[in-house]
């Protein structure tokens, strides 16, 4: 481990650690280091999500807030029938339901109610703009507006297996209580395991985006001097992804979102590889440099010996 350490702060500061990669490193400690170096980013990554999402886990107070908000939104008088593939309702049509109180309106956006019922006749494509709603439920089809304005349309006789179905407040309140004791042990199941689920991705997901990646630092390198090829390249991008990798992470859903930058991982690996990697020594130059250092400790060792002289003296 402490070699790890020892390699991943050489690897942000040191221009020689890249000279040295490239004429005697091996594929197999570079993806040894990355797959370290994931695994301590999705640890530490992992603690703030669990932390918080246990804590709720763990409230029943809040799980029953949960349930009631959900109950609050459906409208009480409102109960829907589907059967034999056609759907009914029992209040005045058109009717539209309302998005619930707590909702971010700026999400919502243009939309004026979270769904239209309008089962007295087939379902009208027009109806979505018409009444602004993301969900038209027809006579015998419900229809979904997507994210690039086109619509989803399924029809009720998937259903009709199920016999007769109906939705009201009560037929809901029991769905919710039969279905939080058996998913709050899956959610926290699927918690416990967030550092391997987030290590899955970010390893599989950096390993495959270092395949365009490794040809920015290809591209860099060569620029520079040093006579890359792209195994050389993709080794060096499994040391180099680390800064980019740690903006991509804290820039994620789960932290700061607002402050991702498009491109910017890649152009932080960029950055690295120019400032890191350069043209390697030449073999002259190792030992100019070598009788530099020499030259200079001789030359501390005189001043250190006058000084201990005139002490001396003194």
């Amino acid at each position: 481990m402490k070699t790890f350490f020892q390699n991943l702060v050489e690897s942000v500061r040191n221009t020689d650690f890249y000279d040295r990669l490239a004429k005697e490193g091996k594929f197999s400690r570079a993806l040894e280091h990355f797959a370290l170096f994931v695994l301590l980013v999705s640890i530490v990554a992992s603690i703030a999500p669990i932390v918080r999402y246990g804590q709720m886990l763990s409230d029943t107070e809040k799980i029953g807030m949960a349930r009631s908000t959900v109950l609050d939104t459906y409208p009480d008088e409102l109960e829907l029938r589907i059967a034999d593939g056609i759907a009914s309702s029992n209040v005045e049509e058109p009717y539209l339901v309302p998005f619930p109180e707590f909702w971010d309106m700026q999400v919502v956006g243009d939309m004026r109610a979270l769904a239209l019922i309008q089962t007295e006749e087939p379902l009208s494509i027009d109806a979505f703009r018409e009444y602004g709603v993301p969900v038209v439920i027809g006579q015998t089809e419900i229809g979904f507006m997507e994210e690039d304005g086109g619509i989803r349309v399924r029809s009720f006789d998937e259903f009709s297996d199920a016999g007769e179905i109906i939705i009201n407040e009560s037929v809901i309140a029991g769905l919710l209580d039969t279905a939080i004791p058996i998913l709050r042990p899956i959610a926290w199941g699927l918690l416990l395991s967030l550092p391997f689920l987030l290590f899955g991705s970010l390893f599989v997901g950096y390993l495959l985006y270092l395949l365009f990646g490794a040809l920015l630092v290809l591209v860099v390198a060569n620029i520079r001097g040093a006579s890359y090829g792209y195994a050389q390249a993709y080794r060096a991008s499994l040391y180099l992804v680390a800064i980019p990798m740690l903006y991509g992470v804290i820039t994620s859903v789960w932290f700061f979102p607002e402050y991702r930058i498009p491109f910017l991982v890649s152009i932080l690996l960029v950055v690295m590889a120019a400032g890191l990697i350069r043209k390697p020594k030449t073999e002259g130059e190792v030992k100019t440099d070598a009788a530099n250092e020499g030259t200079l400790s001789v030359s501390g060792a005189k001043e250190l010996e006058a000084k201990d002289a005139s002490s001396s003296e003194q």
